[in-house]
């Protein structure tokens, strides 16, 4: 079984350098609506896709070429990040970043969706995946898919893991 993993094309909003809380926050879901740059044409000889519910996955998938049946699912949507403290202080956005990331990674109890909640839903999504047993095309968001990559490698996928995809970069791991 083939799964090819496209991470979404850039999400077309300027973030402030600097922001508080509130700005890091509202900037984040804005971020989750926001419209992607166009993408080169991709044809890839697989059917079957799966977008995440966020439009930027979507919006993506519609530079696939060749008959495509589209399949959405929450299962691998984006981490969601948001500040890791209240305040009114405007920090660099590289600390708002590494900080919310930190949390996550940390199973802190104000990340949105500690880690091993995430996990939990590569490893369904992963389930569902062997148990169709398809060649597929998964579309989807940066931080999910490394720790997905790790997971896929863990159980034997051949491919390689890249720690930070670009948008529009494209992987292919295979089942052994």
């Amino acid at each position: 079984m083939k799964i090819v993993l496209i991470r979404h094309g850039r999400v077309l909003l300027d973030w402030a350098r600097r922001c508080d809380s509130e700005t890091f926050d509202r900037n984040n879901r804005l971020y989750d609506g926001a419209p992607i740059a166009p993408l080169p044409a991709m044809t890839i000889p697989i059917e079957k896709v799966y977008i995440s519910e966020l439009p930027r996955s979507a919006a993506t998938a519609a530079f696939l070429r060749g008959s495509k049946t589209i399949e959405k699912t929450g299962l691998i949507n984006e981490v969601p990040v948001g500040s890791f403290v209240e305040t009114k202080r405007r920090l660099p956005l590289w600390l708002w970043n590494a900080a919310s990331t930190a949390q996550w990674l940390a199973n802190a109890s104000r990340a949105r969706e500690p880690i091993r909640e995430t996990q939990k839903r590569i490893d369904a999504f992963l389930g569902l995946l062997a148990a169709r047993g398809e060649d597929c095309i998964v579309v989807g968001h940066g931080m999910y898919f490394y720790r997905m990559m790790l997971t896929m490698k863990r159980r034997g996928y051949a491919g390689r893991i890249h720690r930070h995809m670009e948008n529009g970069e494209v992987i292919e791991f295979e089942s052994a």
